[in-house]
C-alpha cells in the first residue's frame, strides 16, 4: 500500500457530551478511542498510514482494559474493524463496545380484564356499510366476585454504567397523581390492587376520578342503533329513544323502552315495557316476568307472566302462563292463548278478522306434548326397524352361527340400542300421561 497523507484527519465532528478516551497519532496509523451517547458507549475511529498488522482484537482488548474501559464487547464489529483497518481502510465511528444500559422503570398501570363501558353515550358516526354495527360489544358483562381490575404499581429504574466505570441514573415510573379507587358494588384485595365485581353488571370506569365500580342498569339515552349495536346485559337495560328494526335487546333483569320498538328481538329474564312494537310478522318477544305494552302489531310473544295491553293488540301471536289483559284495548287477529284467562274490551273487528282466543291452556305444557309425541313417534319408528331386523335371529338362532364375528356385534349392539329406545319409549309415555292429565 502506497504511504498515506500524515496530516489526514477524522472527519466526525465530535459533540461536547462526546470524551475522548484515547487520541494517538504515529507514522503507522492515527487512532481515536470516543465515548459517547451518554458515554454508554464505545466507538473506535482509525487511519492506517503504512500497510501493518498492528491491529488485531486481542491487542485491541488489552487498550480498553489498559485505559479502564468496560463494558459488552461486538466482538464482530471489533473484528471487521481491525481487518478493514489492516487492509487500509480508514474507518471512523465503529461501535465496539457498550456499557451497561440503564433500564428506565415502568409508569403505573390499571389494566382491565372485562371491557368498561363510560357513563357518556356512544355519538353518532357516519354510517359504514361494512361494518358490523350489530356487534359493537360496547362492554363486557361481568359476573359476582371476579376479578375486573388490577393497578400494577410503578417500578424503579435500575441505574446503568458508562464504558468508563461511571452510574447513569435511570428513568423511575411514574405514579398516578389520584389513587384508583373502588366505587360502587366493586370491593379490593387487602393491597388495594385488585378490584372485584360485587353484583353481575357491567363495568363503569370514571377515568377523572379514577374510581371503577359495577352497575347493574344500562341506560341508554337515545336508540338502540348503529351507534350501539345489539344490547346483551345481565342487568336492567332502559331506552329512552326507539328500538330500531333488525336491533335485539337482551336482559337478565328488566327491559323498558319509553319509545317505539320495531322488527327485532326482545329477551328478558324479568319484566318488559315497551311503548308499543310493530313486529311486522317478525318482531319476537319473550319475558320471564310480566309484559306491559301501549300496542302489538304483528309481535310473537311468549311470556311467563301476566301481558297487559292498554290499546290494541293486533295480529300477534301470544303464548301467556299467565293472563292477558286488554281491558281497555282490543285483541284483533292472530291467537292469543292463556294459562289464566283472557279479558279485553273487544274481540276482532267489524272486518270479521280472525281472532282465536284459548284460555286456561298452558302453551309451555301443550309444547311440551307436541315434542313428546313427536319424540314417541320417532322412538317408534326406530324401534320397528331394529325388531325387524333382530326378528330373524329371534325366530332362527342358528342365523347368527353364518355370520363373522364382526356380524355378530353388530347384532348384539343392535340389541342393546333397542332396549334403550324401548326404555326411553316408555319414559316419554308415562311423561305424555302426566302433561296431558295436567293440562
Amino acid at each position: 500500500m502506497a504511504e498515506l497523507d500524515l496530516n489526514k484527519k477524522f472527519e466526525t465532528e465530535l459533540s461536547v457530551q462526546d470524551k475522548v478516551v484515547l487520541d494517538q497519532r504515529n507514522e503507522l496509523y492515527a487512532i481515536r478511542l470516543v465515548a459517547t451517547n451518554r458515554q454508554l458507549h464505545l466507538k473506535v475511529s482509525a487511519i492506517p498510514f503504512k500497510a501493518n498488522s498492528f491491529f488485531n482484537p486481542s491487542k485491541m482488548l488489552a487498550v480498553f482494559a489498559r485505559l479502564g474501559v468496560a463494558g459488552s464487547v461486538d466482538k464482530v464489529a471489533l473484528e471487521k474493524f481491525c481487518q478493514d483497518v489492516n487492509e487500509g481502510e480508514a474507518v471512523e465511528d465503529v461501535l465496539v463496545l457498550t456499557g451497561k444500559l440503564p433500564e428506565e422503570g415502568v409508569d403505573q398501570k390499571l389494566k382491565f380484564f372485562a371491557k368498561p363501558s363510560t357513563a357518556e353515550q356512544p355519538s353518532a358516526e357516519v354510517f359504514d356499510e361494512q361494518r358490523d354495527y350489530h356487534n359493537l360489544n360496547l362492554f363486557e358483562n361481568v359476573k359476582k366476585n371476579q376479578l375486573i381490575a388490577q393497578v400494577f404499581p410503578a417500578t424503579e429504574g435500575v441505574s446503568g454504567k458508562t464504558v468508563l466505570g461511571e452510574y447513569v441514573d435511570a428513568k423511575q415510573g411514574a405514579s398516578f397523581k389520584k389513587p384508583v379507587r373502588p366505587g360502587e358494588n366493586v370491593f379490593t384485595d387487602d393491597a388495594g390492587y385488585k378490584f372485584f365485581a360485587g353484583i353481575p353488571g357491567r363495568i363503569v370506569y370514571d377515568r377523572g376520578k379514577r374510581i371503577v365500580s359495577v352497575s347493574d342498569h344500562y341506560l341508554i339515552k337515545g336508540n338502540v342503533d348503529y351507534t350501539t349495536g345489539d344490547v346483551d346485559f345481565v342487568g336492567s337495560v332502559e331506552v329512552m329513544g326507539e328500538v330500531t328494526d333488525t336491533y335485539n335487546v337482551k336482559s337478565g333483569k328488566f327491559i323498558s323502552v319509553r319509545g317505539h320498538v320495531g322488527n327485532c328481538r326482545i329477551e328478558c329474564e324479568g319484566n318488559v315495557e315497551v311503548h308499543g312494537m310493530d313486529g311486522r310478522e317478525r318482531g319476537k318477544i319473550y319475558c320471564g316476568g310480566s309484559l306491559k305494552a301501549h300496542y302489538l302489531h304483528g309481535v310473537d310473544v311468549d311470556c311467563e307472566g301476566d301481558v297487559e295491553i292498554l290499546a290494541e293488540c293486533v295480529n300477534c301471536k301470544l303464548r301467556v302462563e299467565g293472563g292477558v289483559f286488554a281491558r281497555t284495548g282490543v285483541i284483533i287477529g292472530g291467537e292469543c292463548v292463556a294459562l289464566k284467562g283472557v279479558e279485553a274490551k273487544d274481540f276482532g273487528s267489524d272486518a270479521h278478522v280472525a281472532t282465536r282466543v284459548v284460555a286456561g291452556v298452558s302453551y309451555s305444557v301443550q309444547l311440551a306434548i307436541s315434542e313428546l309425541r313427536a319424540e314417541i313417534s320417532e322412538l317408534n319408528k326406530q324401534s320397528d326397524v331394529m325388531t325387524k331386523k333382530l326378528d330373524i335371529f329371534v325366530i332362527n338362532p342358528r342365523a347368527l352361527l353364518a355370520l363373522n364375528d364382526a356380524g355378530r356385534e353388530n347384532i348384539k349392539l343392535m340389541a342393546q340400542e333397542l332396549k334403550g329406545v324401548m326404555v326411553r319409549k316408555d319414559a316419554a309415555s308415562e311423561e305424555l300421561k302426566a302433561l296431558v292429565k295436567e293440562s
